[in-house]
């Protein structure tokens, strides 16, 4: 039994124990200590979050610079095989997955007692957001998360303001490979609208992802035309068709602007970087605002 006179001495204990707790548990929140993606997205994520000690592998695409923003950081891990076999071998406690990652493989490692996160494809800024912070969440890392979303926010909140400074917003489309372009419901038609254009793919009452005829683009053709080279000194029959001289000859002298392909295919924080380049790109192209 303890002495009347020692039990406050016994309570401070217990309350400097519960503080020391807390702090351990604080110094280490995330209950995942090996971390897997085979997600581009959840890569670029994870690279920004997680302690680089609990990335056990990335997705094939992260350390490709010609798909992936975080490239370079990418390439200082191991690339991770997207088979359950491959997966299994490097003992994860989660992996983070898309939308459109077999379930079966999906059913099979969660009966291994691995956590598999299947995460939606970002078509919009407020996807973005989503996305972040849901890989934030389960990581336990929300003021990390947070943090990137308020610095997306405050990017895109001073591209507006430059953009503002200019009276017109020209028009502009996505032309891809073999002729494909993106309308309304697309993550790339909201990266036109926060650079300040008006995509042109709506003249063509297009929505999502659909191929335009090389004849209807020079009948209409927009102020700018946006390409995303892929490989660009491995020319295919689809690149080639960006490069149609008949777009060359069109008498309004179409401009166009080049963005890697990398940057469009990801949607997460990192997103505003595609739109502050595109604005960049069309700035210099564009009659300078007065004073």
């Amino acid at each position: 039994m303890i002495p009347p006179w020692h039990r406050p001495l016994v309570l401070v204990g217990v309350i400097f124990l519960l503080v020391d707790l807390s702090a351990v548990a604080t110094s280490h929140p995330s209950p995942y200590q090996r971390i897997v993606s085979i997600n581009l997205a959840a890569d670029e994520i994870v690279l920004q979050l997680a302690p680089p000690e609990h990335i056990v592998a990335l997705s094939r695409l992260a350390s490709d610079p010609e798909l992936s923003r975080l490239a370079d950081r990418a390439a200082h891990f191991p690339s991770a095989d997207s088979s359950v076999e491959g997966i299994l071998r490097l003992q994860p406690d989660i992996v983070f997955a898309s939308q459109y990652t077999s379930r079966n493989t999906s059913d099979l490692l969660e009966k291994f007692g691995i956590t598999v996160v299947r995460l939606p494809e970002a078509n919009n800024l407020d996807d973005c957001r989503a996305l972040v912070r849901q890989v934030g969440d389960i990581l336990q890392l929300r003021e990390k998360s947070g943090a990137l979303v308020e610095d997306m926010d405050s990017r895109l909140l001073r591209l507006q303001q430059k953009i503002g400074l200019h009276p017109t917003r020209p028009t502009a489309l996505v032309y891809g490979q073999g002729g494909y372009t993106q309308g309304a419901d697309t993550l790339l038609h909201h990266i036109l609208e926060a650079a300040g254009l008006r995509n042109h793919a709506s003249s063509f009452n297009i929505s999502g992802q659909t191929r335009l005829p090389l004849e209807s683009l020079l009948l209409s053709p927009p102020d700018f035309l946006i390409l995303l080279p892929y490989h660009p000194n491995d020319p295919t029959l689809g690149s080639m068709l960006a490069d149609h001289r008949a777009l060359r000859r069109l008498p309004t002298g179409l401009r166009v602007v080049e963005i890697p392909l990398g940057w469009t295919l990801a949607g997460n924080n990192l997103t505003v970087r595609t739109a502050e380049y595109l604005w960049e790109q069309i700035e210099a192209a564009l009659p300078q605002p007065q004073p």
